[in-house]
């Protein structure tokens, strides 16, 4: 019998490494107001007031929340709604409650006061070396292409090491002996 155990590759590649890197502009953005529709990525600061049976519903209530469009943090339709919206929409809508065990839903009213997009800066080496302790974008790459591969090497030698305990107890059909049964 032959052991077969899969294992994932410990090679990173340039999307992973790319992914890295926006997710630390994405630290470095800044919000700016725009004159436009809301869209997904937006943040938009609202005046939220959620209900129940007009029984204000504590933590769905608040001024001046700043809230990213698309996130889906509260209820899936905020999101529905305020996408799309302007400065100034009141939008009043129903959604279900995210509590299971609640057979009520919510009423919603919202306010959008502000929108505001989130600006990435360049990725330049300016930026790189503001954000990080490297010169440039080319080290911070390869820094964050060495940690991730170490990552993987432990990734893979823990798969490794399942796959094999995995593999071993599928090439043993035999029933264990009673007496070792019994003494466990």
């Amino acid at each position: 019998e032959h052991l077969r155990v899969a294992v994932p590759t410990p090679v990173v590649s340039d999307d992973e490494v790319d992914a890295q890197v926006e997710r630390l502009r994405g630290q470095f953005g800044e919000l700016r107001t725009v004159e436009r529709a809301a869209q997904d990525g937006d943040h938009v600061s609202i005046d939220i007031a959620g209900s129940i049976h007009d029984e204000p519903v504590e933590g769905l209530t608040a001024d001046d929340y700043l809230y990213e469009v698309g996130s889906e943090s509260i209820v899936p339709e905020v999101d529905e709604h305020v996408r799309g919206a302007k400065v100034g929409d009141i939008l009043v809508f129903e959604a279900e409650h995210p509590d299971p065990g609640e057979e009520h839903s919510l009423s919603l009213r919202i306010l959008v006061k502000e929108v505001k997009e989130k600006v990435l800066p360049d990725l330049d080496d300016e930026w790189a070396n503001e954000a990080s302790e490297f010169e440039t974008v080319d080290e911070l790459r390869d820094d964050f292409r060495t940690r991730l591969g170490a990552v993987k090497r432990v990734q893979s030698q823990l798969a490794l090491r399942q796959g094999v305990v995995d593999a071993l107890v599928l090439l043993v059909t035999d029933d264990a002996p009673e007496p070792l049964v019994a003494a466990e």
